[in-house]
């Protein structure tokens, strides 16, 4: 009889751990295949984050700068969330989007704007009243109406010294002086987090009476900013520096027509801030960020581009190669 119940015990033990393994095994199963599901809905929100960015700024961009400051967006934040208006014919505020309800008092009719309409469109009214109506309200990626916390952002600011600004390998990031008195004026660009890998080329254009001046060698610097890459040899100027290398073109004149920042072998970010070099200094560069943003489903993604205020008038054509191993050969 104890043989026997000993048997039970020991079948029973081994049933709960057959249970438990397989409880294990079920819930580690569950959950990797949440976390992939969680990855792939991140994913998806990443992705379609970035879309709609992409279709902000592509819409923005139909239109031109002076387009923009003359309907006062600089220094502003446009929103786009989940509108719902539900309140019958009131009419609409072309500017706003808000609806105009009418009120009637004793003394006579009085028309006021009321905030009872729910989310905004403020970035659907603002492409309307620019010519190129794009409808956000609507869209089948990113919907506004698929999480509430789901939104769009679009902003116009200037940049300053603490805004980075990246230049991707053999792009060119060019200053234009125009009519800007540059007298007694220092520009200093400032590398952040400048690494063995990075170069920049800083080349500036000048002009005199008959139009833009002669090439000279001494137009053009090149800078390195560290001594282990034997790539960088000869004539690179060297700048050092762990979080920041600072590069400052002193005494400008007003001779100079552009000056232009191209990255060698791989991106540089920099910042940038005008100063005196002695006296004073009236002048600065206008250049722009516009920045467009979605949150899709608790994922933040934005973009950016940079709009100088100044355009070239003329076409130069002024380029550099590098191939990343030494000297160019004739083989």
């Amino acid at each position: 009889m104890t043989t026997k119940n000993h048997y039970k015990a020991q079948a029973l033990a081994i049933i709960m751990i057959i249970l438990i393994i397989s409880s294990m095994i079920g819930f580690a199963v569950l959950s990797r295949s949440q976390k992939a599901k969680r990855t792939a809905i991140q994913e998806r929100n990443s992705a379609e984050a970035y879309q709609v960015a992409d279709m902000i700024l592509d819409n923005l961009l139909l239109s031109t700068l002076e387009d923009w400051l003359s309907k006062g967006m600089i220094g502003k934040t446009y929103t786009e969330t989940q509108f719902e208006s539900g309140q019958g014919n009131d009419p609409q505020d072309p500017v706003t989007g808000k609806l105009i309800k009418t009120i009637n008092a004793q003394d006579g009719g009085m028309e006021i704007q009321r905030d009872y309409d729910k989310g905004s469109r403020e970035i659907t009214v603002l492409t309307g009243s620019l010519g190129n109506p794009l409808n956000l309200q609507n869209l089948n990626i990113c919907s506004l109406r698929e999480h509430a916390q789901n939104e769009y952002r679009l902003s116009l600011t200037e940049i300053t010294s603490q805004d980075i600004i990246t230049i991707k390998p053999g792009q060119t990031f060019t200053f234009l002086r125009e009519d800007r008195n540059f007298e007694g004026c220092n520009l200093q660009i400032s590398v952040i987090n400048p690494n063995n890998q990075q170069g920049l080329v800083v080349n500036k254009i000048y002009h005199d009476g008959n139009g833009i001046k002669d090439y000279d060698y001494s137009d053009t610097t090149s800078y390195k900013f560290s001594t282990s890459n034997t790539n960088f040899t000869g004539n690179w100027e060297l700048k050092e520096g762990s979080s920041y290398s600072h590069i400052v073109l002193h005494d400008l004149n007003n001779t100079i027509s552009a000056i232009g920042l191209t990255a060698v072998n791989e991106e540089v970010n920099f910042s940038f801030s005008f100063g005196a070099a002695f006296g004073s200094c009236s002048s600065n560069f206008n250049v722009y960020k516009l920045k467009a943003s979605a949150n899709c489903g608790g994922t933040y993604r934005a973009k950016e581009v940079v709009i100088p205020a100044e355009r070239y008038t003329h076409s130069i054509f002024n380029y550099v190669f590098f191939n990343g191993l030494g000297n160019i050969g004739t083989n």
